[in-house]
């Protein structure tokens, strides 16, 4: 089923296209897990951490049926919705940590365009809460703007930060929060920044669907 059009405009995805833009990051997800030796039909436990409105949640239950995926948002009113035409469980995050799940739940947790919009304090905070789920032998899937969506202009910004540049301009979404912007990330900084919690075991340039970097962590 498809969500209301007013769950599509917060991720941004036409209704035309939801279903088949759901399959195509499934594709690319598995592509890149397995590449690294870990294809998804060996994990059990998953989070859809950030799953919305279940663009990528539902066809990833469907073509893995083993898969126990738990999906999980900020966005109550998108959590509430999947809850109700989907079965399987769902929760509403708050806006910091924690999360209301156990330590070492998951043995795979991916987030599609999550630490894409998030400042730098809300991304160490939840970094560091993924970290304390995830199992010892798990993976965690992130995906990031990388170098490729840097201007000259943020480039510079970005630099006196580390390689971090946060959008505050960016325009507002309805019915999320409003740090909820543009974020990007060079390779140096994900290495360097996100090695502190995790080994960086894979960094591809524009591997989701052609626009985002795919970056495959595991816990140190």
């Amino acid at each position: 089923m498809t969500p209301p059009e007013r769950l599509l405009e917060r991720i941004g995805v036409p209704h035309h296209a939801f279903a088949e833009s759901g399959d195509g990051v499934v594709d690319d997800l598995a592509l890149a897990l397995a590449l690294v030796g870990h294809p998804l039909p060996n994990f059990r436990d998953v989070l859809d951490f950030g799953c919305g409105c279940g663009r990528v949640l539902t066809p990833m239950q469907a073509r893995y049926p083993h898969l126990v995926v738990t999906g999980a948002d900020i966005d109550g009113e998108a959590v509430s919705w999947l809850a109700d035409v989907v079965p399987g469980k769902f929760v509403a995050l708050p806006h910091e940590p924690p999360a209301p799940f156990e330590s070492k739940t998951f043995d795979l947790i991916y987030g599609v365009s999550v630490f894409t919009h998030l400042p730098e304090d809300l991304q160490f905070a939840w970094l560091a809460e993924l970290r304390r789920i995830i199992r010892p032998d798990g993976f965690v899937l992130l995906t990031v703007h990388g170098e490729s969506w840097f201007n000259p202009h943020s480039w510079s910004l970005a630099q006196a930060r580390g390689g971090f540049h946060y959008d505050e301009s960016a325009p507002l979404t309805d019915g999320l929060p409003g740090f909820y912007k543009n974020t990007y990330h060079s390779r140096a900084y994900i290495r360097e920044r996100w090695g502190q919690e995790f080994e960086v075991v894979s960094h591809t340039d524009r591997t989701l669907q052609n626009h985002q970097d795919i970056i495959i962590l595991r816990p140190r």
